[in-house]
């Protein structure tokens, strides 16, 4: 008889002797092997295979300048210190909206619109950005700042054309030319040296994982926003990119010899408060007199870490590397170029008195971590699984996350010909 989850009744007559034989078909057998690799043991299976994890930034879109150039820009994420839930909700649109596929300029290839990290670089540290996998009983960590072993990265088109060039002609000889032609397209691309390292060919995580099912979380403590997508409890998974709408189960990262899962991973960048200060020294003549004036000058706003051109690194606070990347910041929001429109407003020119704008000194800026809001989205995650569609979930935090309003990093702000550090040096590099 089958084994399945019947339960026949066998009748023996009183003396009579009967045979039993329970037959596997081999397609159950291996059914009831996946089913044990897939859903777990008391004892984790020996067997490794590998999950490719693509990890991108949400507040990142592509653009080709004016020059021809293909480069990453970064997503406006400026407002004011009293965070509104119409600010909010802008925010999280226009991250949304980056998610898509684009074409290069120059050649024409398909790449994901978003940048994707670099292994060991300033955004993939972030005391420290991490993918977690979890099932019963074990745990899988993997730091992107450690990932140099198993961080993917495209080979240059020059070796990828020499290496195709050294075959030996044969029956394929029209496939390798029509290879060799869309790779001799993407040499034409032209990217600045800021963006090469992150196009969508780069940048892939290969995690060894032992065999199961596994639930994906990332952990970042400044950075990016955490998420667990086995802490139910505290974030909420849905199939439409709205935290409003119904919530559904995590979908499962599946690993094993006949079933893997890529998973495409976007996330998402935390808020933080800038402080921006600085004196502004003010010459005074009247007809009988002339001195200065010393009048202080503050503003605040609240934005992501700088990640383009220049990036900004939680692991150096109070380095000139990020002072210059948070200056370089700081002068293209509004609220700087509102404190300067501020200081020329109280210039003064009569034939009796004058006020005149001398500079600027003592700039600086300090970093205050703010609170994670409720409903606030911590990541977009898009399984592919092999033979089937791919399917796409939306992390959200269920409630506020209090953190205390304190100081991460402050530095002197510098601005060539506006405004010099509280040394007076200027360390701005970018033009």
């Amino acid at each position: 008889m089958p084994f399945d989850s019947s339960s026949p009744t066998v009748t023996v007559r009183p003396g009579s002797r009967v045979r039993v034989e329970l037959v596997r078909p081999p397609t159950v057998v291996r059914r009831i092997v996946d089913a044990a690799r897939l859903h777990g043991r008391s004892r984790p299976a020996p067997v490794r295979h590998p999950v490719r994890i693509a990890p991108h930034d949400i507040g990142t879109y592509y653009v080709v300048d004016s020059g021809n150039s293909s480069g990453y820009r970064e997503t406006d994420t400026e407002i004011s210190t009293q965070w509104r839930e119409a600010d909010k909700a802008q925010i999280r649109n226009d991250y949304l909206a980056n998610i898509y596929r684009t074409t290069v300029g120059g050649s024409g290839r398909s790449i994901e619109n978003t940048a994707r990290f670099q292994g060991g670089s300033d955004e993939t540290d972030g005391l420290i950005t991490a993918v977690t996998m979890k099932r019963d009983g074990y745990e899988k960590r993997f730091d992107f700042i450690g990932a140099t072993q198993t961080w993917t990265e495209q080979v240059p088109a020059a070796l990828r054309l020499a290496a195709l060039a050294a075959l030996p002609s044969g029956p394929s000889d029209a496939i390798v030319d029509g290879v060799a032609a869309g790779i001799g397209r993407e040499a034409l691309e032209s990217w600045d040296v800021n963006s090469r390292h992150r196009t969508s060919a780069d940048g892939t995580l290969v995690c060894s994982m032992l065999d199961g099912k596994y639930r994906l979380g990332i952990s970042s403590a400044r950075y990016y926003y955490p998420f667990d997508t086995a802490d139910t409890s505290t974030y909420k998974i849905t199939a439409e990119p709205a935290f409003e709408r119904a919530e559904v189960p995590a979908v499962d990262t599946l690993i094993g010899d006949t079933v893997s899962t890529e998973i495409d991973l976007w996330l998402v960048p935390q808020t933080y408060q800038t402080l921006i200060q600085w004196y502004a020294r003010f010459l005074y003549v009247t007809l009988f007199s002339f001195g200065y004036f010393i009048i202080p000058n503050t503003g605040a706003y609240l934005a992501r870490l700088p990640y383009y051109p220049q990036q900004y690194s939680l692991t150096l606070a109070g380095s000139v590397t990020n002072a210059v990347a948070m200056s370089n910041r700081i002068r293209q929001t509004r609220t700087y170029a509102a404190m300067i429109r501020a200081d020329l407003a109280l210039q003064v020119f009569s034939a009796y008195f004058m006020l005149i704008l001398v500079d600027r000194f003592n700039g600086r800026w300090t970093l205050y971590q703010k609170d994670i809001p409720a409903g606030q989205l911590c990541g977009v995650i898009r399984y592919r699984f092999q033979g089937g569609p791919p399917v796409v979930q939306y992390v959200w935090r269920r409630e506020t996350l209090a953190r205390p309003f304190v100081a991460v990093d402050s530095g002197q702000l510098n601005v060539p010909g506006e405004v010099t550090g509280d040394d007076g040096s200027i360390i701005v590099v970018d033009a």
